[in-house]
């Protein structure tokens, strides 16, 4: 009996130490930046970022939920990346697409699916922007864009934080993509605006 009370103040003291732990910080992650060379001087009077893309806060769209969300990182491209040199018109970044879809995929099942750890989930994310020069008369002058996809797959197990990582990463990747696309598109299709 001794025996049997000994074991069940053991557990109760194991669960309350359990509970009492603080559970782990919420990881913070850096807003993503583009600073890494000089800004491109653009001869408009004002950049200005158009979010023409409406995320709809819904399932299957899940990148309202993102640590850094693809269309903050957009706008935070156009602020690093272009500058207005000059005194007429302005140049639009125009986010067209910023989405990210969760796609769920089929599990194992019986002894299989008890002994495996399958991916539960894809995510799609889509990103399209377009660069515009407008002059003062509303008419586009010139234009660059740039358009990339990324997909990604994730355990059944994964736990909050490691998707919060997965979707950290799919952002940095098509961002990266969309930087290296749009500054040669830039360079390309903008010369006669670039200062």
């Amino acid at each position: 009996m001794n025996r049997i009370r000994t074991c069940a103040a053991l557990l109760l003291l194991a669960v309350a130490v359990s509970v009492c732990q603080t559970p782990p910080a919420a990881p913070k992650y850096p807003a993503i930046r583009f600073t890494d060379g000089p800004p491109v001087r653009l001869n408009v009077g004002r950049v200005q970022v158009v979010e023409a893309y409406r995320p709809p806060l819904a399932a299957p769209n899940v990148e309202h939920d993102f640590p850094v969300r693809p269309m903050a990182a957009l706008a935070q491209w156009a602020r690093d990346r272009l500058r207005a040199a000059g005194t007429d018109g302005r140049a639009e970044v125009v986010i067209r697409d910023a989405s990210v879809k969760e796609v769920g995929l089929k599990k194992s099942t019986g002894l299989r699916g008890a002994l495996t750890t399958d991916q539960s989930e894809r995510y799609d994310a889509a990103v399209e922007v377009e660069v515009r020069i407008i002059d003062d008369q509303n008419r586009e002058r010139a234009w660059a864009s740039a358009k990339a996809k990324r997909s990604r797959t994730v355990p059944e197990d994964i736990t909050l934080i490691g998707r919060e990582q997965v979707w950290y990463a799919m952002t940095v990747k098509i961002m990266k993509t969309i930087d290296e696309v749009l500054r040669r598109q830039i360079n390309q299709s903008l010369t006669a605006y670039i200062e």
